[in-house]
């Protein structure tokens, strides 16, 4: 009999299994048996102060697992392979591995100190929301049906979600992004792109730069959104490269009446923007009245052929 019992040394833990509303103690003998639980379909377990998850591998059936709000550091699903919602934000948890979970479709793992991720193994995902981590990467490049995707007030430095065609919704606001490809086939069904506060961020590649520019932001989590030294590009790398090599100078800088654009390349519009993102001017020219704005810093983002650029200037 002992050896059908499964050992969950953590009290807290086996007190909420315990529970006559978690319908997984059918004999009311204060034990799990294996076959119990073999037997279960979800475990709720969420603010109980548990501090671990030991004794969890027995229940290989289960297909929800809610256990959020507690004080777990090591969270091991390897068994838990029939899962499809898994609900563990405000945790100890610095590790994740799904490798092998081909029904997992929602993960809500925000607000812990997570460093490590693996979604190789998830097909079917359809949202993921992970903010507030110490992640500095997330590979989605596997999860070709993801639709949300929240990765906000973290660590990232290179997002590609190019691999993602039926994805709606990215928040990736207050990382530290240097590269964000969106080039998917899909940008038209992409409700809202939240990418602000994002400073090293200078190119995002899109599907088309002229419908990437006509979106509106609605800050703080609305539209498409991103800082005025950002710019869309159907390629970053050619619009790195081409940077190098047009010949692009603004003058004077600071500016006092009017702002100079020169350049080789012919100007198709030019946009500048107040340092919170505001447009506060747009023209078609290589010579701007910048007479009527305000002393301080702005940003001029310039397209030439279909590629926009950003470069800082300050008004006297």
């Amino acid at each position: 009999m002992n050896a059908q019992i499964v050992n969950i040394p953590d009290a807290n833990f086996k007190a909420a299994l315990l529970l006559p509303s978690s319908g997984i103690d059918t004999n009311n003998d204060g034990e799990i048996q294996v076959s119990e639980a073999e037997a279960a379909i979800q475990i709720k377990a969420w603010d109980r102060n548990i501090s671990s998850m030991e004794g969890l591998e027995y229940f290989i059936n289960i297909t929800d697992l809610s256990c959020h709000d507690n004080q777990i550091e090591f969270l091991d699903v390897s068994q838990n392979t029939k899962l499809e919602f898994l609900i563990c934000y405000n945790n100890q948890i610095t590790t994740l591995n799904l490798g092998q979970h081909p029904n997992l479709t929602n993960i809500v793992a925000f607000a812990n100190p997570l460093t490590s991720i693996d979604l190789s193994g998830i097909p079917v995902l359809d949202d993921i929301i992970i903010h507030e981590t110490l992640l500095t990467e997330i590979d989605v490049t596997h999860n070709p049906i993801l639709r949300f995707l929240t990765c906000d007030n973290m660590k990232l430095t290179t997002l590609d979600v190019s691999q993602n065609p039926q994805l709606l919704y990215l928040y990736a606001h207050n990382n530290e992004l240097v590269s964000v490809n969106i080039k998917n086939g899909s940008n038209i069904n992409i409700d809202n792109l939240v990418l602000y506060n994002n400073p090293d961020l200078e190119c995002i590649q899109v599907d088309d730069v002229n419908y990437a520019n006509s979106q509106i932001c609605d800050l703080p989590y609305s539209g498409w959104c991103k800082d005025a030294t950002a710019s869309y590009s159907e390629d970053c790398q050619l619009g790195t490269e081409d940077f190098t090599k047009t010949d692009f100078q603004l003058f004077p800088n600071p500016a006092g009446n009017l702002l100079n654009i020169q350049s080789k390349e012919n100007i198709e519009n030019v946009k500048i923007y107040s340092p919170n993102g505001l447009l506060v001017k747009e023209v078609s020219s290589n010579t701007i009245d910048v007479s009527q704005l305000s002393a301080g810093m702005y940003f001029a983002q310039i397209t030439f052929n279909g590629k926009s650029f950003t470069r800082k200037f300050i008004k006297e």
